[in-house]
C-alpha cells in the first residue's frame, strides 16, 4: 500500500473521498495535468496515483508548490478551495514536510476570501421536487424522498446497509452507522409514509436492478472502464455518488432546471439543496432541537438524544411528517383546506363565545353583589320590625350592623 493510499485510510470514507479530490487537485495543477472531462476517468485516476508517488522522490519547492495551488482557485468558491488546501497541507504534513507558520499565513492570503459558498442557488420548493421525481425512475424516486423525508446526507444515504432499515416501524427509521457520518456518531433518523411506499416499490425490483448493473459494469472492466462491482452488495441503493450525479444533470437537463450560477459554473440546483429543504420544512412544526438532531448536526445529538428517547423524537415526526409530501394527493390537499377553513371558523365561533361567556360571568357577579346587599337589608328590616312588635328599642348597635 502506498502512503498516499495510507493517507486516505486514516480518514472516514467521505472525508477520505474529499481529500483524494483535493490531493487529485493539487496534483494536476502541479504537473500540469488536464482532465479530458468532468470527472476523473479511471485511466487519469491510476496516472494521478503515479503522480502522487512521483512527488515522493523528486527535490521541490514545497512552499511555491503549494503558493501556486492555492492562487489556482483565483475564480472558484471559497469553501471549495479552503477544503481541498487543508487537505493538502495535512497530506504534506503527514510526508514528513513542515511549514513555517508565516510562510503558510502568507499562502494561505491567496486563497479566495469569503466562508460561504458563491453559487447563487434557486430555491428547492414542492414543485420543483415534484417535476424532478416525474422524470426519475424508481431508484431515483426512492432516494429522493428518502433524502427528502430523513435529513440525511447523500454520502450516508449511500451507504444505508438493507439492515439498517426498518419499514414496519412507525415511522419507518433508518440507522445510521458512525463510519458513515460526518461526526463519526450513529444516529437514527425516520422517512415519512410517501417515502415508504415508494421504497417498497423500488425494493421489488432493487435485485433485478442490481444484477442488471453489474452486467453492465463486467462489459467495461473488460474494456479497461471502471471497478468491478460488488454482486452482494447490500447496500439499500447500490449505486455511486457518480451515478447519482449523472442522474440528477439528465433530470434537471429534462425539465430545463439546468441553468448554471455565472460566477462559480456550478449548478444552481443541487442535490444537497434536498436536505436544507427537509430542515426548512419540518421545523416549520417540529422543535428544532428534534429536527437538527435527526440531520445529524454537532452540538444536538448528545444533549438531544440524552432528552429525547427514540419513542419520543419518533412521535413528534409522526405528527409533521406531512410537512415533508411532496406527491400528496389532490383529494386530500382539498380535504386539508377545507378542514384548515372549519378549523378557522370554528376558532372564530369560539372566540365570540368566549366573550359572551365572559360577560355573562361578569354580570353573574354584578347580581351576587346586588343580592348580597339585599340580604342585609332584609335582616336588618326584620331585627327592627320584631322589637317594634315586641315593644322593644332596637339596640343603638343595630344601625353600626346594619349600614
Amino acid at each position: 500500500m502506498t502512503k498516499f493510499e495510507k493517507f486516505l485510510n486514516l480518514h472516514p470514507k467521505k472525508s477520505s473521498n474529499t481529500y483524494r479530490s483535493g490531493i487529485f487537485k493539487f496534483l494536476e495543477v502541479t504537473y500540469d495535468v488536464k482532465r479530458a472531462g468532468t470527472r476523473t476517468t479511471a485511466k487519469e485516476r491510476e496516472h494521478l496515483h503515479q503522480l502522487a508517488e512521483q512527488y515522493l522522490t523528486e527535490k521541490r519547492d514545497y512552499n511555491e508548490d503549494l503558493m501556486n495551488f492555492a492562487v489556482s482557485f483565483r475564480n472558484s468558491p471559497p469553501k471549495t478551495a479552503k477544503t481541498y488546501f487543508i487537505a493538502v497541507k495535512e497530506y504534506l504534513e503527514y510526508l514528513g514536510i513542515e511549514f513555517k507558520k508565516r510562510e503558510l499565513k502568507n499562502i494561505k492570503s491567496k486563497l479566495p476570501k469569503g466562508t460561504r459558498a458563491r453559487t447563487v442557488e434557486m430555491d428547492m420548493d414542492n414543485t420543483i421536487i415534484r417535476q424532478l421525481i416525474e422524470h426519475m425512475s424508481v431508484n431515483g424516486k426512492a432516494l429522493i424522498l428518502t433524502l427528502i423525508s430523513s435529513g440525511m446526507r447523500i454520502g450516508e444515504a449511500l451507504q444505508i446497509d438493507l439492515d439498517d432499515l426498518n419499514l414496519d416501524a412507525n415511522p419507518p427509521t433508518i440507522i445510521i452507522r458512525g463510519e458513515n457520518t460526518k461526526n463519526g456518531n450513529n444516529r437514527i433518523t425516520f422517512i415519512n409514509k410517501e417515502a415508504k411506499q415508494t421504497l417498497g416499490e423500488w425494493l421489488k425490483v432493487r435485485d433485478k436492478y442490481l444484477q442488471s448493473s453489474l452486467n453492465k459494469n463486467r462489459g467495461l472492466v473488460s474494456k479497461g472502464i471502471g471497478n468491478l462491482k460488488d454482486e452482494n452488495d447490500s447496500r439499500l441503493f447500490p449505486f455511486s455518488y457518480d451515478n447519482v450525479k449523472e442522474m440528477w444533470d439528465n433530470v434537471l437537463r429534462k425539465i430545463g432546471y439546468d441553468k448554471v450560477d455565472k460566477s462559480t459554473g456550478r449548478k444552481q440546483l443541487r442535490i444537497h439543496q434536498l436536505r436544507k429543504f427537509f430542515r426548512s420544512q419540518l421545523a416549520l412544526g417540529c422543535p428544532l432541537d428534534i429536527v437538527e438532531a435527526l440531520m445529524g448536526h454537532e452540538g444536538y445529538l448528545t444533549d438531544e438524544y440524552r432528552r429525547y428517547t427514540t419513542k419520543q423524537m419518533g412521535e413528534h415526526y409522526l405528527k409533521y411528517e406531512h410537512l415533508l409530501y411532496i406527491s400528496m394527493p389532490e383529494d386530500i390537499l382539498k380535504l386539508k383546506s377545507e378542514f384548515t377553513d372549519e378549523l378557522n371558523n370554528t376558532k372564530d365561533a369560539l372566540c365570540h363565545n368566549r366573550s359572551q361567556v365572559e360577560a355573562l360571568i361578569d354580570e353573574n357577579k354584578e347580581l351576587k353583589d346586588r343580592l348580597s346587599v339585599m340580604e342585609d337589608d332584609s335582616e336588618k328590616f326584620h331585627y327592627i320590625l320584631q322589637c317594634l312588635v315586641e315593644g322593644k328599642q332596637p339596640e343603638a348597635s343595630a344601625n353600626e350592623r346594619w349600614p
